[in-house]
């Protein structure tokens, strides 16, 4: 079973949306951002006995170690989703968290998905959260050309341990839908071709839910996603992954690592567009690359008033990374990853990030601070 243990809270946007022909104005997209593992573990302050507290995190963790694990334990959850309507089946392919604030102030917290049927078509699907069944008391499939409801009111489930299984109707079809709790940190940002040539490749991210959300979050499905086409491109060719879209964080920093050792593995270079922008777990995997490149949005305009690269603090166990000691294992894998980016300068911007900001705020990079980590080269 999964514990939620190390929390990063990414900004919040605001706009609006249309839901089932309800105007839901200042809809709240909150993330939950979050690092869950079964074996995350606070040491005591002061480590072993007769030790003396770190000073800064060790930079010799092993991403290998327990590597196959966290991509086991993420494929599973992956593969808990399963939805028939009829002789229709569907599965999961990316996963995240909304609130719309409606016009009377309630809140309504649904999963947001993204699934794909037998015949490969791909739908977004809404499942609102135990919590919220006396508000909203419907799931709803977003089909091209319309909307289709079944209620999945608190009657129509059931839990076990960490799976919810739904039984309902819709038009008259049985409706069996099973899934892990925790569908909804797999992730809401693609990657996809922007180009290529004979001797290079240009990658660039994707928001898998423009029409609810004008940021995404990074997960296990990013990882795949990302995976995939890589193992699908020549190995020879020169790879550029452009950040083109608004990433404000990760659902999963565990994962998120190891798709940012893949990107280094493969000597991609990295390049934030005038369109796009990182945050948190964003940032974490811009790092990754290379050579780093962040074009910015005006010149002749402070970068970080654009706010196109920014960090901030984590907090766990009802503490900030600060309080927690550097034994701990979430320092341990932050400080090497940071390491493995940057180099000598790894662990000072690491502890750059957890002074820049707490967990629920924000802040953004500008030119000094880039070059004095030398984080990226600013256009």
């Amino acid at each position: 079973m999964f514990r939620m243990e190390i929390l990063r809270i990414s900004r919040v946007d605001t706009h609006v949306c249309y839901l089932m022909g309800t105007c839901y104005k200042a809809i709240e997209m909150i993330k939950k951002i979050a690092t869950f593992s079964l074996s995350i573990i606070l040491l005591s302050a002061c480590g072993d006995s007769g030790s003396a507290p770190l000073k800064e995190p060790k930079i010799d963790y092993d991403f290998t170690t327990d590597k196959d694990n966290i991509i086991s334990e993420r494929q599973n959850i992956l593969s808990s989703f399963k939805l028939s309507v009829g002789d229709d089946s569907f599965s999961l392919l990316y996963g995240k968290t909304i609130r719309f604030k409606d016009e009377t102030g309630k809140v309504n917290v649904f999963d947001l998905l993204k699934i794909k049927n037998d015949a490969g078509d791909k739908i977004d699907m809404f499942i609102p959260s135990l919590e919220n069944t006396k508000k909203a008391q419907s799931c709803v499939l977003f089909f091209q050309t319309e909307s289709k409801l079944f209620s999945c009111s608190a009657d129509k489930r059931s839990e076990n341990e960490d799976l919810i299984l739904i039984q309902s109707t819709l038009n008259g079809n049985d409706v069996r839908l099973e899934f892990s709790e925790y569908v909804n940190v797999m992730g809401s940002t693609s990657f996809e071709v922007l180009e290529s040539t004979d001797s290079s490749v240009t990658l660039k991210t994707v928001n898998v839910f423009p029409k609810f959300d004008e940021s995404s979050d990074l997960g296990f499905s990013s990882y795949l996603k990302l995976e995939h086409l890589v193992n699908s491109l020549d190995p020879a060719l020169k790879m550029t992954l452009v950040f083109d879209s608004i990433i404000d964080g990760s659902s999963d920093d565990d994962i998120n690592m190891y798709t940012g050792l893949l990107i280094r593995e493969r000597r991609m270079n990295t390049i934030v567009s005038v369109n796009g922008s990182v945050f948190s777990g964003g940032t974490d995997l811009f790092s990754a690359g290379v050579e780093r490149v962040v074009n910015s949005k005006n010149s002749d305009i402070e970068i970080s008033l654009h706010k196109q690269v920014g960090v901030h603090s984590w907090a766990g166990d009802g503490k900030v990374a600060l309080e927690i000691p550097f034994s701990n294992e979430s320092h341990h894998k932050q400080g090497s990853y940071f390491n493995k980016m940057l180099g000598k300068k790894g662990i000072p911007f690491y502890l750059f990030t957890l002074n820049a900001a707490p967990a629920e705020g924000e802040h953004w990079m500008t030119c000094e601070e880039f070059r004095q980590f030398g984080f990226a080269e600013v256009n």
